[in-house]
């Protein structure tokens, strides 16, 4: 108790500030402890466990995040706290020690992220440039100290660099910026397209030497690009027989010509129509009707039918489903609508969303005319589904893949046990919980449970909960370690949620195409995240599969 550590230090004669630093509290915090008697303090920490903790109301936004993104730390919550309520006074240790219990009672592990750095593989000329602002402090002749700017490009394929100082322009807002970006573009867009017309004839501008090629420079013409920083005139080089094709600024072309997919992109990213619209004007100067973008965004449709429709790999090992609940306007009222969600891990470890449907409700009906659809897409073997507990999908799965095992998310049923427990006895109930599940055999999961329900009888609601699930727990068992890790939750499918509810979070939506758009475009940005990655400890994995007896042979037939 911290009370009896304090007391024990200052009678040792430990000064304030020691038993603070020994303690790592504040010395406030000492202060109020020596001044309080055993009596006092009990009482006070009595009433502390009966009061909600401060960050209760952010509790929902707080998992969310942890679910999508498990490699934040605290202090990255709390900068995203602040961001979204600027009016909350919290302080970095009051989140770090939420955080850390909102991870313990939802086993949100902590990922820790290995970046992998490599060399690219060199781009044409004109394919790539680097671009890095700076300001560095230099003496002049005068011993007076000045700040520079400057701005460096290197040109990629290329060994010439540009840089351009900015001491004459001394930019002190984002409009500043804008106005010197506006003469630094000119002159290096002209610079890069002499450096391609260098590479594309073979020899430098007055190079006296001999020539490989009867072409020479035919002088320049000009023409304006639209930069974010507004018009800008400049002068591109020519060649006298009209071969030259510049890459950096092609021919025909200005930068808004890819306008289309601008505005897709800001529209996947959850920017409503008319946001898009002001903007594309803020940006370009010029003006997008809503309409228009809807009519942009609108292209992307056949594209989703395709997709909705497309063949489905043979086998899935693992697949996750989940709804996510949203508004549409129907007429002159609103509805709500189940948008459900359909995640596979392949054979070869990659994440793969099977498909988005809506419906008014969430029904086991609907669940198997969805299984019945991905079957006929051409998914022949489920081995593992996780699911959160819908009346009746467990039985409809069966129905139409007969093999496979059907596991109740644990995480689901952590949250729906603690419904019955008082916010005070959080911890020691999900930490005896996590002995259960967490066991590291049958044998001792089974004791741990008599364990737990004589230790938590007095709150009966929580322990039906298990009581009636149990069996999903005793089933975890029949596998390995890290295909236990995977399918105890369906915590992959509801990262996709978190992610939906970026671009949903608006308001209703018009039609169901509205809502369908947007999601599949979201859906395509998760896909270019995940392109190339692989789920953590596949290897691992497969290899628990292959010795399973009542999977090897499943396993072996789709890896032939």
């Amino acid at each position: 108790m911290l009370y009896l550590n304090i007391q024990q230090l200052h009678q040792r004669k430990f000064k304030v500030s020691q038993i603070a630093q020994e303690l790592k509290v504040s010395r406030p915090t000492v202060y109020k402890y020596l001044k309080m008697t055993f009596e006092e303090t009990k009482a006070y920490m009595e009433q502390l466990q009966g009061k909600g903790k401060k960050l209760d109301p952010y509790r929902d936004w707080i998992i969310a995040w942890l679910e999508e993104y498990p490699h934040l730390s605290a202090a990255q919550i709390h900068d995203w706290l602040l961001e979204r309520y600027p009016d909350l006074v919290v302080g970095e240790s009051t989140v770090r020690a939420y955080v850390k219990e909102i991870r313990e009672i939802y086993q949100i592990e902590k990922k820790v992220i290995i970046r992998q750095y490599e060399a690219i593989p060199e781009q044409p000329m004109g394919k790539q440039i680097q671009v890095d602002w700076g300001e560095t402090k230099q003496k002049t002749t005068e011993k007076n100290e000045i700040k520079l700017y400057f701005i460096a490009f290197v040109l990629a394929h290329s060994r010439y660099k540009y840089m351009e100082w900015q001491e004459q322009y001394q930019p002190k807002s984002v409009e500043d910026m804008q106005e010197a970006l506006k003469d630094i573009f000119g002159p290096m867009f002209e610079s890069m397209l002499k450096g391609e017309m260098n590479h594309h004839l073979g020899y430098e501008s007055n190079d006296k030497g001999e020539k490989e090629t009867r072409n020479r420079r035919n002088g320049y013409g000009k023409k304006i690009v639209k930069t974010t920083a507004g018009e800008v005139e400049i002068a591109v080089p020519r060649d006298r027989d009209g071969s030259f094709e510049p890459q950096l600024i092609p021919k025909r072309k200005r930068d808004v010509s890819s306008i289309e997919d601008k505005v897709i992109s800001m529209y996947a990213r959850g920017m409503s129509q008319r946001d898009i619209s002001s903007t594309i004007e803020d940006i370009y100067g010029f003006s997008v009707s809503h309409e228009m973008v809807s009519d942009i965004t609108d292209t992307v449709l056949p594209n989703l039918e395709e997709w909705q429709n497309r063949p489905l790999s043979n086998c899935y090992p693992f697949v996750f489903v989940d709804c996510l609940y949203t508004t549409i306007r129907n007429d002159y009222e609103t509805k709500k609508y189940a948008v459900y969600t359909i995640l596979g891990y392949t054979i070869e470890g990659k994440k793969d969303i099977l498909g988005l449907w809506l419906n008014e409700t969430e029904s086991k009906h609907k669940w198997m005319q969805i299984f019945d659809e991905i079957k006929s897409r051409g998914v022949e073997d489920i081995f593992f589904l996780s699911m959160d507990g819908v009346s009746g999908l467990e039985e409809g799965a069966r129905a139409i893949f007969p093999d496979v095992t059907v596991q109740r998310c644990i995480v689901h049923l952590i949250r729906n046990s603690i419904k019955y427990i008082p916010s005070k006895d959080y911890k020691p109930f999900t930490a005896a919980l996590k002995k259960v599940y967490g066991a590291p055999s049958l044998k001792a999961c089974h004791s741990a449970f008599e364990s737990f329900e004589k230790q938590w009888s007095t709150y009966p609601g929580a322990v039906d909960v298990w009581k009636r699930n149990f069996s999903h727990v005793e089933q975890l068992f029949d596998y390995g370690g890290n295909i236990r890790k995977i399918m105890y939750t369906t915590n992959a499918v509801e990262s996709i949620h978190s992610s939906f509810r970026k671009v949903t979070k608006k308001g209703a939506f018009p039609h169901e195409n509205a809502l369908l758009k947007i999601l599949f475009l979201r859906t395509k940005e998760l896909e270019k995240k995940w392109d190339g990655g692989r789920i953590q400890q596949w290897a691992m994995v497969m290899n628990q599969l292959l010795v399973h007896d009542h999977l090897k042979e499943r396993v072996k037939k789709y890896l032939e």
